[in-house]
Protein backbone atom coordinates (compact mmCIF):
# COMPACT_ATOMS: atom_id res chain seq x y z
CA UNK A 1 0.00 0.00 0.00
CA UNK A 2 1.54 3.69 -0.53
CA UNK A 3 -0.34 6.66 1.77
CA UNK A 4 0.97 10.28 1.46
CA UNK A 5 2.36 12.36 4.32
CA UNK A 6 -0.63 12.54 6.47
CA UNK A 7 -0.98 8.72 6.48
CA UNK A 8 -4.06 8.93 4.05
CA UNK A 9 -4.25 5.44 2.01
CA UNK A 10 -3.46 6.47 -1.80
CA UNK A 11 -3.15 2.92 -3.15
CA UNK A 12 -3.19 -0.66 -2.26
CA UNK A 13 -2.67 -3.89 -3.83
CA UNK A 14 -2.08 -7.52 -3.24
CA UNK A 15 1.03 -9.50 -5.08
CA UNK A 16 1.26 -13.08 -4.93
CA UNK A 17 3.49 -15.67 -7.10
CA UNK A 18 0.53 -17.55 -8.99
CA UNK A 19 1.62 -20.91 -8.64
CA UNK A 20 2.25 -21.14 -5.08
CA UNK A 21 0.03 -18.16 -3.57
CA UNK A 22 2.76 -17.28 -1.62
CA UNK A 23 5.47 -14.61 -1.47
CA UNK A 24 7.30 -13.64 1.47
CA UNK A 25 8.21 -10.09 1.14
CA UNK A 26 12.27 -9.27 1.66
CA UNK A 27 12.87 -5.52 0.60
CA UNK A 28 11.40 -2.98 -1.84
CA UNK A 29 12.31 0.45 -2.98
CA UNK A 30 10.98 3.37 -4.80
CA UNK A 31 13.05 3.50 -8.37
CA UNK A 32 13.56 6.22 -10.65
CA UNK A 33 10.49 6.79 -12.50
CA UNK A 34 8.57 7.23 -9.38
CA UNK A 35 7.53 3.03 -9.47
CA UNK A 36 8.75 0.25 -6.89
CA UNK A 37 10.86 -2.43 -7.20
CA UNK A 38 9.64 -5.14 -5.02
CA UNK A 39 11.69 -8.70 -3.87
CA UNK A 40 11.11 -12.19 -1.55
CA UNK A 41 11.18 -15.37 -1.74
CA UNK A 42 8.82 -18.23 -2.47
CA UNK A 43 8.68 -22.46 -2.28
CA UNK A 44 8.95 -24.10 -5.16
CA UNK A 45 5.90 -25.79 -5.78
CA UNK A 46 5.45 -26.46 -9.47
CA UNK A 47 8.26 -27.41 -11.67
CA UNK A 48 10.63 -28.35 -8.38
CA UNK A 49 13.61 -30.80 -8.33
CA UNK A 50 12.19 -31.04 -4.49
CA UNK A 51 8.04 -32.32 -3.74
CA UNK A 52 6.63 -30.01 -2.17
CA UNK A 53 6.84 -30.68 1.69
CA UNK A 54 8.53 -29.05 4.67
CA UNK A 55 12.16 -28.65 4.65
CA UNK A 56 12.12 -30.48 1.74
CA UNK A 57 11.73 -28.16 -1.32
CA UNK A 58 13.10 -25.33 -3.78
CA UNK A 59 12.68 -22.14 -2.84
CA UNK A 60 13.13 -19.14 -5.83
CA UNK A 61 13.83 -15.58 -5.22
CA UNK A 62 10.34 -13.46 -6.53
CA UNK A 63 10.79 -9.76 -8.23
CA UNK A 64 8.57 -7.52 -9.20
CA UNK A 65 8.31 -4.00 -11.10
CA UNK A 66 5.53 -1.49 -10.42
CA UNK A 67 4.32 1.68 -11.74
CA UNK A 68 3.78 4.63 -9.76
CA UNK A 69 0.34 3.43 -9.00
CA UNK A 70 1.38 -0.23 -7.78
CA UNK A 71 0.36 -2.08 -10.88
CA UNK A 72 2.67 -4.64 -12.54
CA UNK A 73 5.03 -4.11 -15.61
CA UNK A 74 6.83 -6.83 -15.31
CA UNK A 75 7.65 -9.46 -12.85
CA UNK A 76 10.59 -12.92 -12.86
CA UNK A 77 11.57 -15.41 -10.69
CA UNK A 78 15.04 -16.62 -10.39
CA UNK A 79 15.71 -19.91 -9.68
CA UNK A 80 19.45 -20.64 -8.32
CA UNK A 81 22.25 -23.25 -9.30
CA UNK A 82 24.74 -25.19 -7.65
CA UNK A 83 26.75 -24.27 -5.38
CA UNK A 84 23.98 -22.19 -4.28
CA UNK A 85 21.73 -24.62 -2.28
CA UNK A 86 17.72 -24.12 -3.37
CA UNK A 87 16.22 -25.96 -0.43
CA UNK A 88 18.13 -23.67 2.53
CA UNK A 89 16.40 -20.46 1.73
CA UNK A 90 17.30 -16.76 1.19
CA UNK A 91 17.85 -15.23 4.58
CA UNK A 92 18.54 -11.21 4.98
CA UNK A 93 17.70 -8.83 1.39
CA UNK A 94 18.60 -5.57 0.33
CA UNK A 95 17.78 -3.87 -2.85
CA UNK A 96 19.16 -0.25 -4.25
CA UNK A 97 19.53 1.42 -7.55
CA UNK A 98 22.95 1.83 -8.91
CA UNK A 99 21.80 4.29 -11.40
CA UNK A 100 18.80 5.43 -13.05
CA UNK A 101 18.47 2.38 -14.97
CA UNK A 102 20.17 0.10 -13.03
CA UNK A 103 19.25 -1.74 -9.34
CA UNK A 104 20.88 -4.49 -7.67
CA UNK A 105 19.57 -6.96 -5.25
CA UNK A 106 21.64 -8.81 -2.38
CA UNK A 107 20.48 -11.77 -0.38
CA UNK A 108 22.28 -14.67 1.75
CA UNK A 109 22.57 -17.94 0.77
CA UNK A 110 24.25 -21.40 1.09
CA UNK A 111 27.24 -22.47 -0.92
CA UNK A 112 27.47 -26.30 -1.23
CA UNK A 113 31.29 -25.61 -1.86
CA UNK A 114 33.60 -28.25 0.49
CA UNK A 115 31.76 -28.56 3.91
CA UNK A 116 29.16 -26.01 2.95
CA UNK A 117 29.59 -22.25 3.97
CA UNK A 118 26.86 -19.18 4.46
CA UNK A 119 27.56 -16.48 1.98
CA UNK A 120 25.76 -13.77 -0.11
CA UNK A 121 24.87 -13.20 -3.81
CA UNK A 122 24.55 -9.73 -5.30
CA UNK A 123 22.36 -9.63 -8.68
CA UNK A 124 22.25 -6.29 -11.14
CA UNK A 125 19.19 -5.76 -13.38
CA UNK A 126 17.89 -2.98 -15.54
CA UNK A 127 14.76 -2.15 -13.97
CA UNK A 128 12.56 -1.44 -16.86
CA UNK A 129 12.92 -4.98 -18.35
CA UNK A 130 14.32 -7.20 -15.58
CA UNK A 131 17.05 -8.13 -17.35
CA UNK A 132 20.33 -9.64 -15.57
CA UNK A 133 23.25 -7.86 -15.85
CA UNK A 134 25.55 -10.23 -13.80
CA UNK A 135 25.22 -12.06 -10.82
CA UNK A 136 27.99 -13.09 -8.14
CA UNK A 137 28.47 -14.74 -4.95
CA UNK A 138 30.82 -13.90 -2.85
CA UNK A 139 32.61 -15.66 0.35
CA UNK A 140 35.48 -15.49 2.72
CA UNK A 141 38.24 -17.48 1.61
CA UNK A 142 39.73 -17.48 4.74
CA UNK A 143 36.84 -19.68 5.73
CA UNK A 144 34.10 -19.08 8.27
CA UNK A 145 30.12 -17.99 7.29
CA UNK A 146 29.31 -14.84 6.11
CA UNK A 147 25.61 -13.78 6.37
CA UNK A 148 24.11 -10.30 4.59
CA UNK A 149 22.70 -7.58 6.74
CA UNK A 150 22.46 -4.28 4.52
CA UNK A 151 23.77 -3.19 1.20
CA UNK A 152 24.16 0.10 -0.29
CA UNK A 153 25.44 2.03 -3.33
CA UNK A 154 27.82 4.72 -2.71
CA UNK A 155 27.46 8.32 -4.55
CA UNK A 156 30.03 7.15 -7.07
CA UNK A 157 28.04 4.04 -8.17
CA UNK A 158 30.27 1.68 -6.01
CA UNK A 159 28.55 -1.26 -4.06
CA UNK A 160 29.03 -1.52 -0.01
CA UNK A 161 27.44 -4.35 1.30
CA UNK A 162 27.95 -5.10 5.50
CA UNK A 163 27.58 -8.72 6.93
CA UNK A 164 27.68 -10.21 10.45
CA UNK A 165 31.61 -13.07 10.16
CA UNK A 166 30.25 -16.28 11.97
CA UNK A 167 33.46 -17.22 12.42
CA UNK A 168 33.15 -17.29 16.24
CA UNK A 169 34.60 -13.96 16.80
CA UNK A 170 31.47 -11.92 16.83
CA UNK A 171 32.87 -9.70 14.00
CA UNK A 172 31.48 -7.51 11.19
CA UNK A 173 32.36 -7.00 7.56
CA UNK A 174 32.53 -3.86 5.23
CA UNK A 175 33.12 -4.86 1.40
CA UNK A 176 33.34 -2.50 -1.30
CA UNK A 177 32.61 -3.53 -4.85
CA UNK A 178 32.47 -1.73 -8.15
CA UNK A 179 29.53 -1.41 -9.86
CA UNK A 180 30.14 -4.46 -12.02
CA UNK A 181 30.23 -6.35 -8.42
CA UNK A 182 34.50 -6.59 -8.67
CA UNK A 183 35.94 -6.79 -5.31
CA UNK A 184 37.42 -3.89 -4.24
CA UNK A 185 38.67 -4.61 -0.72
CA UNK A 186 37.07 -4.93 2.67
CA UNK A 187 37.68 -4.58 6.65
CA UNK A 188 36.56 -6.93 9.36
CA UNK A 189 35.49 -5.22 12.60
CA UNK A 190 36.12 -6.89 15.89
CA UNK A 191 35.67 -5.89 19.17
CA UNK A 192 35.49 -7.61 22.81
CA UNK A 193 32.40 -5.86 23.88
CA UNK A 194 29.95 -3.60 23.13
CA UNK A 195 31.11 -0.48 25.02
CA UNK A 196 34.63 -1.50 23.50
CA UNK A 197 34.74 1.73 20.57
CA UNK A 198 36.16 2.48 18.35
CA UNK A 199 36.36 -0.91 16.55
CA UNK A 200 39.61 -2.31 15.69
CA UNK A 201 39.87 -3.02 11.78
CA UNK A 202 42.10 -5.85 9.80
CA UNK A 203 41.50 -6.64 6.28
CA UNK A 204 39.60 -9.40 5.02
CA UNK A 205 40.64 -11.70 2.15
CA UNK A 206 37.87 -12.51 -0.01
CA UNK A 207 37.28 -14.39 -3.26
CA UNK A 208 34.06 -14.48 -5.89
CA UNK A 209 33.18 -16.41 -8.47
CA UNK A 210 30.06 -16.28 -10.89
CA UNK A 211 26.55 -17.93 -9.70
CA UNK A 212 24.53 -18.91 -12.71
CA UNK A 213 21.24 -18.24 -12.11
CA UNK A 214 17.72 -19.51 -14.29
CA UNK A 215 15.31 -17.02 -15.59
CA UNK A 216 11.94 -16.94 -16.45
CA UNK A 217 9.03 -14.56 -17.15
CA UNK A 218 5.76 -13.96 -14.54
CA UNK A 219 3.12 -12.34 -15.64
Amino acid sequence: MKVNNMGVLQWQNFYADKDTMEIKFKDGIETPDGGFLFVGDAPNFVGGSKPPTPGNMDVLIDIVKTDNLGNVLWSKVMNLDSPVDPMYGFGDFSVAMLDDTNAFISYSVYDLTGVGRDAFVVTSMNVNNGINNWSKLYFLAAGGGISLRKAMASANGDIIVTASDYNGTGTGVIFMLDGNGNYNQSKRFTYSNHANFPYNTINTPVSYTHLRAHETGRN
